[in-house]
């Protein structure tokens, strides 16, 4: 007997190759299809994604956003489920997610997606997890059109809700994590200084150690020993750059970033 409903799952990658075999695998039990689209790897990543059986679209990096959307597009299926080639889905949530699929299509008050919670790795411990929205209906929605942070358009407290893990081993190295801060935080300064932002002293005074309480106490971070600690002062660092890259880019358009004369002694 056929599922009641059918899934594509979409990963997004570049540059890849040790990881989303893992990533792959690990949706094979609840997928009707797999759609990789890879962004201009040289690495052999769409080769691994073709030899594990999924369809592999190229198409050059626009952005996260844009290439979810574009995923979602190369679908054969209405549902779309994804992940990250660095994410792993656990067994209790592809469990969660077949049972789903088999079961008999819902009525029209059915949610248009499912919340999932996510919990993602530094320095070697599981971090707080996070309820996102990964499952959902291409027909009733969309992944914002955002630079950062991109996310289904359906709040989560609409959604419904799944069982089950993902795992996100996002840590690499302190190295790749600072330089992953520092691209993260160039392309929010862009894009909220064309927004009209301007530098904010109250901003930088308070949101840093707001950010670093909401990570260590809010999401009980402080269970989580000196990675906890790391991971909650890396958020506060986060905010700090985030309103210094503003004065950067406010101050190299006012006067080109040329540099005041010294005054005669």
């Amino acid at each position: 007997m056929s599922p009641a409903r059918s899934i594509t799952t979409v990963i997004i990658a570049q540059n890849e190759a040790p990881r989303i075999g893992d990533a792959i695998l690990s949706c094979v039990t609840f997928s009707d299809e797999i759609v990789v689209i890879d962004g201009g790897s040289d690495d052999g990543t769409p080769e691994i994604a073709r030899g594990l059986g999924c369809i592999v679209h190229l198409n050059p990096w626009p952005g996260y956003a844009a290439q979810r959307n574009f995923a979602a597009q190369k679908a054969s299926h209405d549902w779309i489920f994804f992940i990250d080639s660095d994410e792993i889905v656990g067994e209790d949530l592809a469990r969660s997610i077949d049972e789903w699929r088999s079961m008999p299509a819902g009525a029209g008050d059915e949610p248009g997606g499912y919340v999932i919670t996510r919990i993602g790795d530094f320095l070697g411990r599981w971090m707080a997890g996070q309820e996102i929205v990964r499952l959902y209906d291409r027909r009733r929605h969309r992944i914002k059109d955002v630079v950062l942070d991109e996310e289904v358009d359906l709040p989560p407290a609409r959604a419904g809700r799944l069982k089950g893990t993902l795992w996100h081993f996002g840590f690499r190295s302190l190295d790749e994590h600072l330089a992953r801060f520092n691209r993260y935080t160039q392309t929010w300064a862009r894009e909220a200084v064309e927004g009209g932002a301007r530098f904010s002293l109250a901003r930088l005074l308070l949101r840093p150690p707001a950010r670093f309480l909401q990570r260590y106490l809010g999401k009980g971070l402080f269970r989580k020993g000196v990675p906890g600690l790391a991971a909650s002062a890396f958020w506060g660092y986060f905010e700090v750059i985030k309103e210094l890259k503003v004065l950067e880019l406010r101050w190299r358009e006012s006067d080109g970033g040329s540099h005041e004369k010294p005054r005669s002694l």
